[in-house]
């Protein structure tokens, strides 16, 4: 089956294309076999496949993460295509703040720690503000991790040049005006790592793309479902080098 005819299928029902999902796994009779047959046309539907664990929770999922990896979602108005998806990452923007009502204290600063030492590994810039995540990150780069090859810029008070060159947004926790910044980030068409567990803003945020209140890239849709953080460095890392 060609991807022209997958293509087709997508169109037709629900039912067609939760066989062909299926049939993308088990005809061939692995994750790896049908992604060198698809191509990268499928791979993110593939990849989520493979964190669901199981054929039925593949089946459940089939719909919404073709239409994404086609590029097809005649019901959705904002336009998935329209995210900008760089192939490889080297400007962050990190918004929010671990001290913010609402924020869980934490879990954020684990998920600060993480984050921290996943990008001390790359040259990168950083785009962030005077207090909060942003700035607590770049000061564990450079402080714990001597991460001379992270450079960054800080942004008093406007929020439009915090994202302006950014290629994806890192969020954790965050308050009123962390909003603010996840709003331009979505009439930007940015990618948005909203990182569950942390609280506050990050909380909303990946609830909304979890549920598709929030067109995303399958990457950072896969970012909202998780439990724990076993898989944040990993997935910090793999988003650096892949893009999301």
């Amino acid at each position: 089956m060609t991807s022209r005819e997958i293509r087709d299928l997508l169109n037709d029902s629900k039912a067609q294309t939760r066989a062909i999902a299926l049939e993308l796994i088990s005809s061939l009779g692995s994750f790896d076999q049908a992604e060198e047959a698809w191509g990268s046309a499928v791979k993110d539907f593939l990849r989520t496949a493979r964190c669901a664990g199981n054929r039925a929770q593949a089946e459940g999922l089939a719909l919404e993460e073709l239409s994404v990896a086609f590029n097809i979602n005649p019901t959705d108005p904002s336009g998935i295509g329209d995210v900008t998806r760089p192939q490889k990452i080297h400007t962050v923007a990190i918004c929010g703040n671990h001290e913010r009502s609402g924020a869980q204290k934490e879990a954020a600063l684990n998920a600060i720690q993480i984050v921290a030492r996943s990008l001390s590994a790359f040259t990168l810039e950083i785009f962030h503000g005077p207090r909060g995540a942003g700035i607590t990150v770049v000061n564990r780069c450079h402080n714990v991790w001597q991460a001379a090859n992270i450079r960054s810029q800080l942004v008093f008070v406007d929020r439009e040049k915090l994202m302006q060159s950014a290629e994806m947004v890192i969020i954790i926790g965050g308050g009123t005006m962390t909003q603010v910044e996840a709003d331009i980030a979505k009439r930007k068409h940015l990618p948005i790592a909203a990182i569950p567990g942390t609280g506050g803003v990050a909380e909303i945020v990946s609830a909304d793309i979890r549920h598709g209140r929030i067109r995303q890239v399958a990457a950072t849709r896969e970012l909202s479902r998780f439990h724990d953080y076993d898989e944040l460095g990993d997935w910090v890392e793999r988003a650096i080098t892949e893009g999301v």
